[in-house]
């Protein structure tokens, strides 16, 4: 599997690490997850080859190995390496073959500003051409005092060109890129 879809939040770009991605054009970034906590063990498949089976509300059902740890993140191989910049989860360890649920998402920097400058760090900016974007659509209700979020009963997906972090849902925007890794080696920056 060589394609991708990513979650990529609107202050990820109004922090200035990145542009407004656009339809078509070809991005550099790692991919991290979330979800580490809920994989457990598992045996290795047959053939030694992991997966990221997509589902319909955007995590990916992955049976993966686990090629790198440290103290504060490690990395999953699930067809490409992406991170989780959490803590270790208790009893699994590297080299060890996983399987659960995650969610995909763009590197806030988390990698790419701290994380590669490590000693054994691996490569993990691959470039991606975009071949789709989403965002998500839905009014905002207020969840607790003070405190708004989408209301999930009305959330649609809409296809757009182009992301526009300040103004798409008043700034607070949550986009799904639709990405294709291209077949070059991955890297420690952008």
């Amino acid at each position: 599997m060589n394609s991708y879809t990513v979650e990529l939040a609107s202050w990820i770009i109004q922090d200035g690490n990145y542009a407004d991605f656009q339809h078509g054009e070809t991005r550099a970034f790692a991919i991290g997850f979330s979800g580490f906590d809920l994989l457990v063990p598992c045996s290795p498949p047959a053939d030694r080859r992991p997966t990221a089976q997509p589902a319909d509300d955007g995590l990916y059902e992955v049976t993966g190995r686990i090629v790198h740890w440290a103290p504060q993140w490690q990395c999953l191989d699930i067809g490409v390496v992406a991170y989780c910049d959490a803590p270790p989860a208790q009893g699994l360890q590297q080299g060890q073959w996983v399987n659960g649920w995650v969610g995909l998402g763009v590197d806030p920097f988390f990698y790419a500003e701290s994380f590669s400058r490590e000693v054994d760090a691996p490569p993990l900016i691959h470039d991606w051409v975009i071949e789709e974007i989403h965002v998500r659509v839905a009014p905002f209700i207020e969840v607790a005092p003070r405190t708004m979020a989408p209301d999930p009963t009305r959330t649609r997906w809409e296809a757009i060109e182009r992301t526009n972090a300040w103004t798409d849902q008043g700034g607070l925007a949550l986009y799904r890129l639709r990405c294709r890794l291209l077949d070059h080696p991955p890297r420690w920056s952008p």
